[in-house]
C-alpha cells in the first residue's frame, strides 16, 4: 500500500541542495517530521559539481575556516553514516590537500598559516620548504613550498547526494522532487504547502535553502546577494594519475583514489554572463590552471567534460542564515559559496540550535547584520 502523504510538518525545507539535505538530516536527528522538496533532483544546483574538497585551509593565505573543528567534525560525522549506508561504494576519501605556494608571497602566507592560526592542533596543517615539498611532490611545477593538509577530504558529490537521500528517507523523511509548490503565511503563523496537483500541507517552520534562486524571491529581497558562476573540467585519462591526495592551487584539482584515472579541476568565478553553459573560454582557463599547477598533464591522453553552475555571495564571503525579521519561523540557509561541503552541515546544527534552543548565531553568518529595518 503506498503510504499517505501527511498533511502536517514541522519543518518544510525548500532546496535539496548540501544545505537544504544537512538540514534534514539535523532535524531528523532531533525527532522532528519534514517535508524536503526540490523544484528539480537534489543536487542539481551548485551543489553537484562532480567531486568536491573538504579543505580547512581555505584562500590565498591559506586561511583556517570558521570553526574549523566543529564545521569538519559534524560533515565527516554524517560523511560516515552515509557511507555505512552506501556499503562497499566509496563516496569520500581522506586523502588530505596539497597547496603548493606557486610564488613567493603565496610562499610568505602559507609558512605563517601553521603558527597564525588557531588549528584544533599541530597535526593539521604542515608547511614544506621548495626542496622537501619537491622531494615528496615531484609532480608539480615551479614553486617555493607547500601545504600539506591533512585534514582534507574529497567527495564524490554524485553518490554523496544519491545515497544521503535515500539514507534520510529511510529514516522517515517526507521528499517532493521535481516539483514547485506555493507558499503562504497564515494568521496562526503556520505555513501552508500547495502543489501542483491540489495536495496541501501544514507546516510550523519553513527554511529556505534554494541556493541561487533566493536572489529572485522577494521574501528575501532584502538581502546584497550577487551570483557567481562556475564551471569545472571532469577529466578521465587513460592511464592511472601519479596522485594520492587532492590539491589546492589557482582553484582546486579533486582526486580520489578509488577513481585513479579522474582529476576534477576547478573553478572560474564570472560575475559577468549571460548564460549557465560552459563555454570555451572557461575551459581555456581551467587547462591553463592545469598547466601551472601540474605541467604535462593535459598532454596525457584523456577525455574530458564540463559542468557548470551558479553561486551566490556577499561582499563579505560569509554564509547567511537565521530568521526573517519580519516573518516569524521562516529561515534562510545559504550563500556558502565553495565552503558548502566543510561548512553546511555545521551551520545547519547552528540553525536548528537557534530555533529550537534559543541558541545564539554566529554573528559573521547572522543574516541580521544585513539588517535595514
Amino acid at each position: 500500500m503506498k503510504k499517505s502523504f501527511p498533511d502536517s510538518f514541522d519543518f518544510t525545507i525548500l532546496g535539496a541542495g548540501f544545505a537544504g539535505l544537512s538540514m534534514t538530516d539535523e532535524l531528523l536527528q532531533r525527532g522532528h517530521s519534514v517535508c524536503l522538496i526540490d523544484e528539480a533532483e537534489p543536487g542539481s544546483g551548485s551543489s553537484g559539481a562532480p567531486l568536491v574538497l573538504i579543505n580547512p585551509a581555505t584562500g590565498r593565505r591559506a586561511k583556517m575556516v570558521h570553526d574549523a573543528k566543529q564545521s569538519v567534525d559534524t560533515v565527516v560525522d554524517l560523511l560516515m553514516r552515509v557511507q555505512n549506508y552506501a556499503g562497499e561504494t566509496k563516496i569520500f576519501e581522506h586523502n588530505g590537500v596539497l597547496r603548493p605556494a606557486l610564488d613567493k608571497d603565496l610562499a610568505k602566507d602559507f609558512k605563517r598559516s601553521p603558527n597564525k592560526y588557531d588549528w584544533p592542533d599541530k597535526s593539521w596543517v604542515n608547511w614544506l620548504d621548495k626542496d622537501e615539498f619537491s622531494s615528496k611532490y615531484s609532480y608539480f611545477g615551479r614553486h617555493c613550498g607547500g601545504l600539506e593538509v591533512k585534514h582534507g577530504y574529497t567527495v564524490n558529490t554524485s553518490l554523496y547526494i544519491q545515497y544521503l537521500k535515500e539514507y534520510l528517507i529511510s529514516r522517515g523523511l517526507t521528499s517532493q522532487f521535481n516539483t514547485n509548490v506555493t507558499v503562504e503565511h497564515d494568521p496562526d503563523f503556520r505555513y501552508n504547502i500547495s502543489f501542483p496537483d491540489g495536495r496541501s500541507a501544514k507546516s510550523d517552520h519553513i527554511i529556505y535553502a534554494t541556493g541561487s534562486s533566493v536572489i529572485n524571491n522577494p521574501v528575501w529581497d532584502f538581502l546584497p546577494f550577487k551570483t557567481t558562476k562556475g564551471q569545472l573540467l571532469d577529466l578521465t585519462f587513460q592511464a592511472p594519475l601519479p596522485l594520492h591526495a587532492s590539491i589546492s592551487s589557482m582553484g582546486y584539482f579533486a582526486f580520489m583514489t578509488s577513481e585513479p584515472n579522474r582529476l576534477v579541476v576547478g573553478s572560474t568565478y564570472e560575475h559577468s554572463y549571460e548564460n549557465l553553459k560552459p563555454d570555451e573560454k572557461g575551459r581555456e582557463t581551467l587547462f591553463n590552471k592545469l598547466e601551472r599547477t601540474l605541467p604535462g598533464f593535459k598532454n596525457l591522453p584523456h577525455s574530458a567534460s564540463m559542468w557548470s553552475g551558479e553561486r551566490i555571495s556577499t561582499k563579505d564571503h560569509n554564509p547567511v542564515i537565521g530568521e526573517h525579521p519580519l516573518r516569524r519561523r521562516s529561515y534562510l540557509l545559504t550563500g556558502m559559496g565553495s565552503k558548502g561541503m566543510i561548512q553546511g552541515r555545521y551551520l545547519a546544527k547552528q540553525l536548528a540550535g537557534y530555533i529550537l534552543d534559543d541558541a545564539k548565531i554566529n554573528s559573521d553568518f547572522n543574516l541580521n547584520r544585513f539588517q535595514s529595518f
